[in-house]
């Protein structure tokens, strides 16, 4: 993604997905290179979520992190996120499929509570994270 694809984003600002990266330890460089990399439909589809759902969200993850080594973060194709305040988790859920998202994920057991969504080819796969760490298909 450019800087001036932001223009397209309302909800989002480059400068909140650099402060992701900064707070992550990346260097400016670093952040501008990992955000050219992220397809402006995956933040156009996460907005229509924000749009349908009316809340603020905050990204926990895009490129980075601890992940299977074929996952679709490192492919700029996946991101985890979670909702600011109250939120009923079937209405984001769905909010998550009627952007266009073909795998996500719900993990009730993170620090704040969140969803994975990632543009992978192919049908919907919807899943759950349970305490024990094995996931739950929910379709």
């Amino acid at each position: 993604m450019k800087r001036s694809d932001f223009k397209q984003l309302p909800n989002f600002t480059y400068y909140e997905i650099l402060l992701h990266y900064f707070n992550k330890g990346f260097s400016r460089q670093q952040a501008e290179r990992e955000i050219a990399r992220i397809p402006l439909n995956w933040f156009k589809k996460l907005q229509k979520v924000r749009t349908q759902i009316n809340k603020k969200i905050r990204l926990n993850c895009l490129t980075e992190g601890s992940h299977k080594p074929r996952s679709w973060h490192f492919k700029a194709k996946a991101g985890d996120w979670h909702v600011v305040g109250p939120h009923n988790k079937n209405k984001v859920l769905q909010a998550c499929i009627d952007a266009g998202f073909k795998g996500i994920g719900f993990y009730p057991f993170w620090n704040k509570p969140g969803f994975h969504t990632d543009t992978r080819p192919g049908g919907i796969k919807l899943w759950k994270r349970e305490k024990n760490g094995k996931y739950k298909g929910l379709i």
